[in-house]
């Protein structure tokens, strides 16, 4: 099943010493468990140095210059080519065509508010549908703008819209009158007078449609100009928008406007079908060209209905009580409502009142009065249900104003509003992972038929036609190299050939001992009372595969514990004053003990494992030897040992890390949710700049272990959602990163290795500037600050699975998932630096398998969550330990101080596999 896009790499040059280079993923899964390996495959020679200290030689455990013999005469293998198609197509542009571009504000004439303003989801969703109307009122009364015959309009339902020829009226600003809108308008305007004001835009009127030099200058990459791409995306949404099949949303997402294909799943939500689109300029063989991507997507959405019953969807069919709704506000926090008595009035969701409606008072000409009758006096309204809580709007009260309080069967949740993953219920987001992740044959056709509704391949779509522009519906064809899998070491140079078709070697690399295998001399295991048996049944077999398997673990001492009690900290402390090595909790799956595990991990600094009771009980009673295994394999990365390495083919033995001539780096970036209503007031109030009360968390990692192959590192906090990994910080991880380097393998090395390789994960294209000028640049500084005559040659790397481009192979005439190890590096990559998207993976989540992210990348990521949820625990359970600055944002660096890996014992080995 084809679950992600494939992956791709871009390069360019800022200096003579940098290569820049972005990698985007297909996708698909990626267990922990997974060995730490890298495969490098983009890189060039190098002169080889020596060593930190003295020659380089052979060391007990690891492959030295015998591996590199051995894989020395193996063969390159041709790569294989194959037809495949894809789900971006060419724009072909009429020569000498252009679009002209106006500023758009719509202003109600009584209280000078502009529609092209919102601050939610909601209100955005009915503004662009008001500002839509109100534009088309504004096209009739001036006969089309005074344009030339034949001309269209392109038209974000915001404030930009652009015409096939000038507009040629007397004024720029059009009255529109009440007396011509519509009652969907009345509805919510109450003064429905407006006011619709058309400006040339003063930084770029007039664009060429065919002007594309920014990309063949390649002066695109770190500082485009997207008003070709921003017009080209919105050109070809207006068909559908105009005749009403689907709705825009930001993000290039649009949704049909059709139920046809809404499935309800309960909680106040319903999954609506769309598509998610863009426009890049690719290379198309010399000949940059703009591409239209296109991919199906679902999402929920919550459904527009009574406030009340979405709260008693949201408490399972049952009516809440007042326990209940803190938990419900955690879901409906900031949705906003539209008042059903007075529809033009509607607001984000702040809180529910602490008392029912019908113990609440109102003042009523004069006099104070029960809610109850105060509803149905000024407002004619009967309430049906007055045991129901208010609520209370997000937006803040006025001075001297009392807290407005709405009846909730009064309120009607406003569509148009996506459910953020945050706040999606469990099922809900495993249901959104099955429906999103289809077949390729299926997803193709969605594509294909989201294709056909937006009329983009439709030579009488009049608004593509007017601006000169077409799209082919067989531009799509693509050729697909396919590499071979990599081979697999393991330890006494054991060499396994993974499956080519599935990328896995799970049933060869079962009965090979691990390349290093761990030493475990002091360990405990901690298991509730009644499982005590079943779990010592458990540590035999466990025992057994780990001695055959070259893992030299003592038996363990084993304890009864609760989880959800309050002795994790004396734990803890004991096991520091006994000198236990590692800790595996085994507890049942519906414990939430997890995230405390960790924390604890983190601060008493002892590698933790956690399995659950039913993988146990699988393994005990029904002898699953794979589970078994996976179980031990990220026992064994957790303690200091090695699972396996790649064997360099010959056209890749100068990236051989064996050589210790190359330290890969990878880091990325965790952000907190999005900044409540609430939240951002309070930093306002306070004079605040930052995003969120809480921080960003940069997880980083380096193959600085012992051995090469061994990927190991840490995470550090940051001010919030900022878009730049703090500079100084990163400086000083490099150089933490060298120092360790030195520390670990400086017998093997006499010099620091001569070439660097940077992977950064989760950057868009507008962030590639700021990677190069600002991350890059700190990256330098660390590599002098650990010795300030170190220059190495950089290649820097960006990787992501964030992007909905797809491919697929063509076998006797099937749409068929790529295989692994296919390649994409023409005609669709980007045309300002080198790219390449590779499917290395199967797209099935099995442990012995390729990944779909480079090693580095991937557990940058694994860092940068566990930083996150880490902060997070200690944020339930220990607040007052949480260091604070005056101002109260946290103080970013005495948190990491207290609760990240570094300079100490863990943090030279992989304690998040």
């Amino acid at each position: 099943m084809q679950r992600n896009p494939p992956p791709g790499f871009a390069g360019f040059s800022p200096n003579r010493n940098t290569h820049f280079s972005q990698r985007q993923s297909p996708g698909g899964s990626r267990s922990p468990t997974q060995g730490n390996n890298f495969n490098g495959g983009h890189g060039q020679n190098q002169n080889r140095g020596g060593g930190f200290y003295q020659q380089r030689g052979d060391r007990p455990g690891f492959h030295g210059s015998q591996a590199h013999q051995t894989a020395q005469q193996m063969q390159s293998q041709e790569v294989r080519r194959e037809n495949g198609v894809c789900s971006l197509f060419t724009i072909e542009v009429k020569p000498g065509s252009k679009a002209y571009r106006y500023d758009v504000d719509i202003i109600i004439s009584s209280n000078s508010k502009s529609l092209t303003k919102a601050s939610d989801s909601g209100q955005r969703a009915l503004n662009r549908a008001l500002c839509y109307e109100i534009m088309s009122k504004a096209y009739g009364l001036t006969r089309a703008f005074g344009m030339e015959p034949n001309s269209e309009v392109v038209y974000d339902n915001r404030c930009t819209m652009y015409t096939s020829s000038p507009i040629d009226l007397p004024k720029n600003q059009i009255p529109v009158s009440r007396n011509l809108v519509s009652e969907f308008i009345k509805r919510y305007v109450k003064e429905p007078d407006f006011i619709v004001s058309l400006v040339q835009n003063n930084t770029g009127h007039v664009i060429d449609l065919c002007d594309l030099s920014q990309y063949i200058t390649k002066a695109s990459l770190l500082q485009e100009d997207r008003s070709l791409r921003t017009f080209l995306e919105l050109a070809t949404n207006q068909y559908a928008i105009n005749t009403k099949r689907y709705i825009a949303y930001n993000g290039g997402k649009l949704f049909e406007v059709s139920n046809e294909n809404d499935e309800l799943v309960g909680n106040g939500m319903v999954l609506k079908s769309g598509v998610v689109k863009g426009v890049r300029v690719v290379e198309n063989h010399g000949q940059p060209t703009p591409a239209l991507v296109l991919d199906a997507k679902v999402c929920p959405h919550f459904v527009k209905q009574s406030l009340a019953q979405t709260c008693v969807e949201l408490n399972y069919r049952k009516t809440p009580q007042p326990a209940d709704y803190p938990r419900l506000l955690k879901t409906l926090q900031d949705v906003r409502v539209e008042v059903m008595y007075a529809p033009h009035r509607s607001f984000g969701i702040g809180q529910f009142s602490q008392k029912p409606i019908s113990q609440m008072k109102a003042v009523y000409k004069g006099q104070t009065i029960p809610m109850v009758e105060f509803f149905k006096l000024h407002y004619k309204v009967d309430l049906r249900h007055p045991n129901l809580p208010g609520v209370i709007p997000n937006t803040p009260r006025q001075q001297g104003k009392p807290i407005e309080v709405f009846p909730m069967e009064q309120l009607m949740v406003m569509p148009g509003q996506i459910v953020p993953l945050e706040k999606m219920p469990k099922g809900l987001s495993d249901k959104l992972l099955k429906v999103n992740s289809i077949f390729p044959r299926e997803r193709i056709n969605k594509i294909m038929r989201h294709a056909n509704m937006l009329a983009v391949f439709d030579t009488r779509n009049a608004v593509l036609h007017a601006f000169g522009i077409t799209v082919s519906p067989t531009s799509n064809e693509v050729v697909i190299g396919v590499r071979p899998c990599p081979r697999i070491r393991y330890g006494n140079d054991q060499i396994v050939n993974p499956d080519p078709n599935k990328a896995n070697w799970q049933r060869e690399g079962c009965q090979k001992q691990y390349i290093h295998g761990s030493n475990v001399t002091n360990w405990l295991l901690l298991c509730s009372q009644d499982r005590e048996q079943l779990v010592r049944q458990f540590v035999e077999q466990f025992m057994r595969m780990a001695h055959r398997k070259g893992v030299n673990f003592s038996p363990p001492i084993i304890r009864t514990f609760r989880p959800g009690g309050t002795e994790w900290g004396e734990v803890f402390t004991k096991c520091i004053n006994s000198n236990i090595e590692f800790v595996m909790l085994i507890d049942g799956k519906d414990v939430d003990s997890h995230g405390l595990l960790k924390y604890y991990e983190a601060r008493y600094k002892i590698i933790t494992q956690h399995v659950t009771i039913e993988r146990v009980t699988v393994v005990v009673q029904e002898h699953k030897n794979q589970i078994l295994e996976n179980i031990l394999n990220k026992t064994n990365c957790k303690n200091f040992g090695l699972n396996y390495e790649p064997v360099m083919e010959a056209c890749a033995l100068p990236l051989d890390l064996n050589l210790n001539e190359i330290l890969v780096i990878g880091y990325d970036v965790a952000h907190p949710g999005p900044v409540t209503a609430q939240e951002r007031r309070i930093l306002r109030v306070n004079g605040l700049t930052a995003d969120s009360m809480d921080p960003s968390v940069v997880g980083i990692c380096a193959n600085m272990a012992k051995h090469p192959y061994a990927f190991v590192g840490d995470y550090f906090y940051q001010e919030s959602r900022k878009e730049a990994v703090d500079t100084l910080q990163l400086s000083e991880r490099v150089k933490w990163i060298l120092t360790t380097l030195r520390k670990n393998r400086g017998s093997v090395m006499q010099k620091p290795p001569k070439h660097m390789f940077v992977l950064r994960d989760g950057l868009s294209e507008g962030q590639f500037a700021m990677a190069i000028e600002i991350e890059l640049e700190a990256i330098r500084k660390g590599c002098q600050m650990a010795c300030s005559s170190y220059k190495p040659e950089i290649t820097f790397v960006i990787g992501t699975k964030r992007h909905f481009k797809r491919f697929f192979a063509m076998r006797d005439g099937r749409v068929e998932n790529l295989a692994p190890g296919s390649v994409i590096t023409e005609k669709f990559v980007r045309a300002d630096c080198p790219e390449f998207f590779m499917q290395s993976h199967f797209p099935l989540k099995i442990v012995n398998m390729a990944v779909s992210l480079p090693e580095p990348v991937y557990q940058a990521d694994e860092l940068a969550k566990r930083g996150r949820n880490n902060y997070l625990t200690m944020k339930k359970v220990e607040p007052q330990a949480m260091p604070r600055l005056e101002s109260r944002l946290i103080d970013h660096r005495k948190l990491t101080e207290q609760i990240s890996y570094m300079n100490n014992r863990l943090c030279g080995t992989r304690f998040s596999a």
